[in-house]
This record gives C-alpha cells, sequence and structure tokens, in this order.
C-alpha cells in the first residue's frame, strides 16, 4: 500500500549510530536516539551532551594526526544538537550548531554527513521563517546527496530532500507538484524500507536503520496530510494522518510526530467545523506538547484552541490560550540575537496578537485589548522604529538613511514601470536586493551603537501605568470596538483592521467563520 509520508524534523534520519559510539553515551548523536530521548522529555539534557560531544571531538581533532574520524563524531553529534535546539525553540542556537556540523562534515569530505548538516540548516531556517535560505539549503542538499556514493544513503537522503522540496512548492500554491515530490519521497523510504528488511545477512545497525526509515515515514505522512490539507482535500487529509497514527500504533516508534499528526488531525476537524474532535485533537497536541517541550507545537495548538473558542462565541475561553500562545513567541523571540531572524520569526505571529486583541474587545476589556496591541506594535517594529527615533536626531545619519530609503523607492518605481518580466526586470531585482540589504544592515550598525538609548526612546511595553489608552490610541480602540462588533453576525469584518498588520496577513470573517488555517499555521509548519 502506498503511504504518503513528512519527515519534519528528523533530519538525520540516513546516519546510523557510528560503532564507536555504541553504548558510550545515553544520548548517542543519531535520530533515532535523539527522537526518543524528545519523546521522553529529555530534550535540555540531550541537547547539553550533545554539545558536549561535539566539543570534545572537535578537540580531539585539533589534536589527533588522523582528524577523519572526529570531525565525522563532532559532525554528527553538532548535527543532532541542532535538531534538539530546534525543537526547544533555540533558533539561534540551531542554526549556529548546524552550521558547526556543515564545517566539520565539510573537514571530514563526508557527503553524506554535509547533506544531513544542510537538512538541518533548512529546517531550521524554515522554522524561521525565511524562505529564501529554505530554498537554497534544499537546492544545495540535493545536489550534495547525488554525490553520495552509498546506494541506500543516498537513496533516503534523496526522499528526505524530496519531501522538502514539496514543502517549498506548497508555500509556492503549486499544490499538486507538491503532493508529486512527497509520494515519490515517500516511495523512495518504501523502498528503503524493503530493502533493508529483504538483506539474508544482518547488515550492521539495521535495527536503527528500520527504525529511522520508519520514523521518516511517518514524517511524510504527517507531511503529505498538510499537502492535502492547503489543496482543499481534507477528507485525504485526515485519511493521510489516521495512516501515520495507524504506523505509530503499529511499530511502537517514539516520535514527536505523533504529536504533529494530532495537530493535523485537529486542524482539518476545525476546517470542517467539527468542533468536539478538533477540541480532542488539539487539547491532545498541547499536552503532548508541553510535555516534550515542543515549542512550535505549544504556539499552534494554543493558538488554534484560541480560534476554535472565538469561533464558538465564547472569547473569555479564547483568551488563556492566546496568552500561552503570546507567551510561547516572545520566549522564543527573545533568543534570538540576530535582527533578521528576529524580523522574519514574528512576521506572521502577528496574526495571533490580532486574534487575542478581539478576544478582549468581544469581553468588553478595551484596556487589555490596548495592551496587546501595543506588545504587538512593539515586538514587530521595535528594532526598526528604535534606529530611526535615533535618526532624527542626527542631520549626517538621517541624511544617509532617507538617501538609501530614496535609492529602494526609484528602484521599486522602475521595476513596476519596466515589469518583472522586462529585459531589465533581473538586473532591477538585484540591485534592489543589493539596497534592501544596505538599508537593513545600515539600521543594525545604528542600533547597535544606540540600543540603550533607542530602547529608552521607543517604548512601546504598556505597563501597569500605562493602561488607560488616551488621543489617537482611543480612537483607534473606539473604531476597533465598533469594527468587532460587526463580527458578531452583522457584517463582515477585518479581523487586523484595528492593529499595524500589513494588509496582506489580515484574515477577513463574517462572524467568526474567518478562523482557518491562517499563515501563523502556514509557515510554522
Amino acid at each position: 500500500m502506498r503511504r504518503p509520508v513528512r519527515l519534519l524534523i528528523s533530519l538525520g534520519a540516513i546516519f546510523l549510530l557510528p560503532r564507536w559510539a555504541a553504548g558510550q553515551n545515553k544520548y548517542e548523536p543519531n535520530s533515532v536516539s535523539i527522537i526518543e530521548a524528545i519523546a521522553r522529555g529529555e530534550a535540555r539534557e540531550a541537547l547539553s551532551s550533545l554539545e558536549a560531544q561535539g566539543a570534545e571531538a572537535e578537540k580531539n581533532a585539533a589534536s589527533s594526526p588522523s582528524p577523519q574520524r572526529y570531525w565525522e563524531e563532532a559532525s554528527n553529534a553538532y548535527r543532532e544538537a541542532a535538531r534538539v535546539a530546534l525543537n526547544l525553540g533555540q533558533l539561534q542556537k540551531a542554526v549556529a550548531l548546524g552550521n558547526k556540523a556543515l564545517e566539520m562534515a565539510e573537514k571530514a569530505k563526508n557527503f553524506a554527513l554535509q547533506a544531513g548538516a544542510m537538512y538541518q540548516l533548512q529546517q531550521t531556517y524554515r522554522t524561521i521563517g525565511n524562505d529564501a535560505k529554505t530554498r537554497e539549503w534544499v537546492a544545495r542538499g540535493i545536489e550534495t546527496t547525488k554525490q553520495i556514493r552509498d546506494e541506500g544513503r543516498r537513496r533516503y537522503m534523496m526522499g528526505n530532500f524530496l519531501r522538502e522540496l514539496g514543502t517549498n512548492l506548497l508555500r509556492e500554491g503549486k499544490r499538486e507538484e507538491a503532493i508529486q515530490s512527497m509520494s515519490e519521497a515517500l516511495q523512495l523510504f518504501e523502498q528503503h524500507l524493503a530493502f533493508l528488511k529483504s538483506q539474508s545477512k544482518p547488515l550492521p545497525n539495521r535495527a536503527q536503520a528500520v527504525t529511522q526509515t520508519q520514523q521518516s515515514i511517518v514524517y511524510t505522512f504527517f507531511r503529505l496530510g498538510i499537502a492535502y490539507q492547503r489543496a482543499g482535500k481534507i477528507d485525504e487529509g485526515i485519511s493521510t494522518y489516521e495512516k501515520g497514527l495507524t504506523v505509530i500504533k503499529e511499530t511502537g516508534l517514539k516520535t514527536q510526530t505523533e504529536v504533529q499528526i494530532y495537530w493535523g488531525l485537529g486542524d482539518l476537524y476545525l476546517r470542517k467545523k467539527d468542533f468536539p474532535r478538533a477540541m480532542e485533537n488539539l487539547q491532545r497536541t498541547l499536552e503532548m506538547a508541553e510535555q516534550l517541550r515542543l515549542a512550535g507545537f505549544i504556539y499552534l495548538a494554543s493558538s488554534q484552541l484560541g480560534d476554535l473558542y472565538l469561533q464558538t462565541q465564547k472569547p473569555a475561553e479564547a483568551v488563556p490560550y492566546y496568552k500561552k500562545a503570546i507567551d510561547n513567541i516572545e520566549s522564543t523571540r527573545s533568543l534570538l540575537e540576530s535582527e533578521e531572524f528576529r524580523s522574519s520569526y514574528f512576521e506572521d505571529k502577528r496574526a495571533t496578537y490580532g486574534s487575542m486583541i478581539l478576544a478582549h474587545l468581544r469581553t468588553k476589556n478595551p484596556t487589555e485589548a490596548f495592551n496587546y496591541s501595543e506588545r504587538a506594535r512593539s515586538r514587530a517594529f521595535l528594532d526598526i522604529l528604535g534606529s530611526k527615533v535615533q535618526l532624527s536626531r542626527g542631520g549626517t545619519l538621517l541624511e544617509h538613511e532617507r538617501a538609501l530609503q530614496a535609492r529602494i523607492s526609484v528602484l521599486q518605481a522602475m521595476m513596476g514601470a519596466q515589469g518583472s518580466d522586462g529585459a531589465e526586470g533581473p538586473r532591477l531585482r538585484q540591485e534592489l536586493e543589493g539596497a534592501q540589504k544596505a538599508y537593513a544592515d545600515f539600521l543594525t550598525e545604528v542600533r547597535k551603537e544606540n540600543i540603550s538609548d533607542q530602547r529608552r526612546a521607543v517604548d512601546f511595553e504598556a505597563g501597569p501605568g500605562a493602561a488607560r489608552p488616551r488621543g489617537d490610541a482611543a480612537r483607534v480602540l473606539r473604531g476597533a470596538r465598533g469594527r468587532a462588533s460587526m463580527g458578531g453576525g452583522k457584517g463582515p469584518g477585518t479581523v487586523c483592521e484595528h492593529t499595524d498588520q500589513p494588509r496582506r496577513s489580515c484574515r477577513q470573517s463574517r462572524g467568526a467563520e474567518g478562523y482557518g488555517l491562517s499563515n501563523r499555521r502556514e509557515r510554522e509548519v
């Protein structure tokens, strides 16, 4: 039977435990050991152990006349550490560890390990929301995988990247192509599993290889379920998720993908407005995610439970779930040192703040609605606005900032007149990207030099003493309350009209019916 599969964060699935490491550490640097550790709720302990193993192997390589083995050990350890950091929501650390894994693999000239590190990096950048980097690492991973000599490892790793390629196609709106790519990935995994089971002579680490492949099949089921979901094939999506759960139960797998599948079922039942089943699956997702400390799915399940209560006209019950989701957003964001990462991570999360604001307005609590509006603005725009406030005080800096902005505006206007398909389109696009990068770099430097002063100048945080909105803010809330009343069934309303979200990320609603799968969930998974 053909099984649609998805490989979630199971990046190292083709990397079996090296023989030298067997039995030496509770947290062995291979995907089976680490996925099971995460499933036991031991992610933090595993991360600490793996980082130590990687550092020790790297140290040994530096002093060894034959460092090849140690570089491979370090790459395995750092790759699996990156997997754990990603699950814990430590995105900055996950990027750093993924790059370390790739560096060690390149020193070892091991294409399989290089492909594994690239896979983990694309997973992290996908979670951050950096689509360009995600596509780049998938493309590089496919080319690197072609150079793997071992047929089994090449087949397995190609399955991983075909699934992720399908995810990229899905993000581009190419749903049928995405389903095809993920189905091809599933076929490769099933072929690999059949190969492992058909060998008359026991292969080294075959039990682990079988388990890894089964985990990949289950993960691909999850991914394929999402593809069907986005294609509007809800019944096919539900069937695919249920097949994934069947494999988990039949094989006894310990994998965090089970949490993801329950979330997928909850989302689809919410789309069908089967609220009892949606509630059952989302509650189970949240309980398991909290037990396993899976930050991304704590956020997803909480925000959707809030949506469910808002849809069923219970805004007071929605508030604590939105609060949990927002607390998770801000906790994860606080760990990101890069302005680029913070901005891209937060870009699709503003809808959750908009939903919280709407819930407070419907419970006649405009003060809290205002506070969350200010929190959303501070998180989304503090970095850039902080720099601009400082710029307003210095003539030279302000002139430079205006010149950079003018250059961007001119290029955008030229592209608009030329059209993206015109002869000058590629050159203008390249120049525009360069100008936008120069502007971002400029703001970064200004902010580094003036960070403490900027934070005082741009204090959007609404404290206890700033609870009562006045002036323009009060007028905004009065308008928001009027629009929110239309959400009760009197007419169409825009959920985020009273926030500072870009228009493209607003969700239209008639009553509470507009709460389906929002941008935040599409980017997160």
